[in-house]
């Protein structure tokens, strides 16, 4: 098949009303692998009429954000992450609010050279789940937004250990988008669930992005948990997307291009498409890769 080559800064409309209740808006965080570059891909693989939506690896939520269904059932095994969302969801002023603290923080630090030294210190000393969900939510996006290139990786204790990010100048809180995510999620059910419990009624759409199978025998981005994302986790999903389709449910589901997961998804409908991912340790140093939209 040919690779479509997507820019990442192609813009998403839809005037479908049924589709997109509001103004798309843009993830609060950064992810790994962020569909956003693929979101006009993606969205052609979507029908016009959205009832119900759900989401099991949730992620940046590029697509639930672009989209914005009136139905939606957002889940994930990063309970950190489900924490986030719904503190989002439930207190965005309370967030923005502690999270103005730790720009304010950065700031200061930033201007004494001593930026890295306050990224290590809430990194290594604070306790996130002993939190609030407010305060875990301004201590995971501040985090992310001074991290190595948005990663979230916990090693197997379960605890955060992505290196300092030396961005220049990076936007901690930002008001206006934290808002708009806050909004587009009060239509949304947030769960900490396994992906294998996902349920959503016939008819619906049930997009599946999660975590890629390696690349390489080194490779490995899958440490979103503790417990990380076998090739045995890989074929449940698989036949998770056979038995919602059985029940009149749509799948789209994201990968890696490999020719195991080719193999594994040998009798689904498969695109290609071509997305710029980081592949060096410096956050210049981009590639397109392929990668598969499979339905």
């Amino acid at each position: 098949m040919t690779a479509v080559e997507l820019d990442p800064d192609v813009g998403v409309a839809d005037d479908d009303e049924d589709a997109l209740t509001d103004t798309p808006c843009k993830p609060f965080i950064r992810w790994v692998g962020s569909k956003v570059q693929l979101l006009p891909a993606l969205r052609a693989c979507l029908p016009k009429r959205i009832t119900h939506y759900a989401e099991p690896f949730i992620g940046g939520g590029a697509l639930f954000f672009a989209i914005q269904p009136r139905h939606a059932v957002l889940s994930d095994m990063n309970l950190r992450l489900v924490r986030t969302y719904r503190a989002i969801q439930a207190d965005v002023e309370g967030v923005i609010a502690t999270l103005k603290t730790y720009a304010t923080a950065f700031e200061s630090c930033a201007a004494a050279g001593t930026a890295e030294g306050l990224y290590y210190h809430l990194r290594d000393t604070i306790n996130p789940d002993a939190m609030s969900d407010v305060e875990l939510a301004a201590w995971f996006i501040c985090l992310n937004k001074t991290n190595y290139n948005g990663l979230y990786r916990v090693n197997a204790a379960g605890k955060f250990n992505v290196p300092y990010g030396h961005r220049k100048n990076p936007l901690i809180c930002d008001e206006v988008t934290l808002r708009s995510c806050s909004a587009a999620l009060q239509r949304a059910v947030i769960v900490h669930r396994d992906f294998r419990e996902t349920n959503i009624p016939a008819g619906g759409i049930c997009y599946m992005d999660s975590p890629y199978w390696p690349l390489t025998g080194t490779a490995d981005f899958t440490s979103y948990t503790a417990e990380g994302f076998s090739w045995k986790d890989q074929t449940d999903l698989r036949d998770l997307a056979v038995r919602l389709k059985q029940r009149g449910v749509q799948v789209l589901l994201s990968n890696s291009d490999t020719p195991a997961t080719r193999e594994l998804y040998k009798d689904f409908e498969v695109l290609t498409v071509s997305a710029r991912r980081n592949i060096a340790a410096s956050t210049s140093s981009r590639a397109s890769v392929n990668e598969l939209l499979i339905r």
